[in-house]
């Protein structure tokens, strides 16, 4: 009686079954993978040489690779949707899909992902000099805090968004 799911469940979610569709599966994962990292490697390219040709490293350059990659994270992410729920899976075809499908909300989410991870760099800079007044210690707990549930809201948000017809 104290057991509510009953043992078939237990079962079907074990690590064995875990383990068994990921290495099952690891020749998708690898070729999303190589789809994905090809525009990261062109991306991550050109802000290393803007950085480079500079002598600086910017990270508001950096952070653009966020805007940047968030079409091929929507691709990734459909795929990874469609693994999990034991769904049949053509890689290319349907990391395409997912980009075509959901680009515009990932653009969105990260252009927002971009524009708070800023001001977060700016705050905590500001921070990491004024560590002496105590008032600079409450609002940067309260910054911590904030930080920390953006950042949970943010693992969830894009799995939602490929899973459930999720409006922005």
């Amino acid at each position: 009686t104290g057991n509510i799911m009953p043992q078939t469940e237990t079962d079907k979610n074990g690590l064995a079954k875990f383990f068994s569709d990921y290495f099952g599966n690891f020749g998708k994962f690898f070729i999303v993978n190589i789809l994905f990292n090809v525009p990261l490697l062109i991306f991550g390219g050109l802000a290393f040489l803007l950085s480079y040709l500079t002598g600086t490293i910017n990270i508001f350059i950096w952070f653009l690779l966020i805007p940047l990659m968030s079409p091929f994270f929507a691709g990734a992410f459909y795929i990874c949707r469609k693994i999990a729920t034991n769904q049949q899976v053509n890689p290319v075809k349907d990391f395409f899909k997912g980009l075509k499908d959901n680009w515009k909300f990932f653009l969105i989410n990260s252009v927002i992902l971009y524009a708070i991870l800023s001001g977060l760099w700016v705050t905590y800079s500001f921070y990491r000099d004024n560590l002496s007044n105590p008032m600079i210690i409450v609002t940067l707990v309260f910054t911590v805090i904030f930080t920390l549930y953006f950042a949970f809201m943010e693992f969830l948000i894009p799995v939602m968004s490929v899973s459930v017809e999720l409006k922005f």
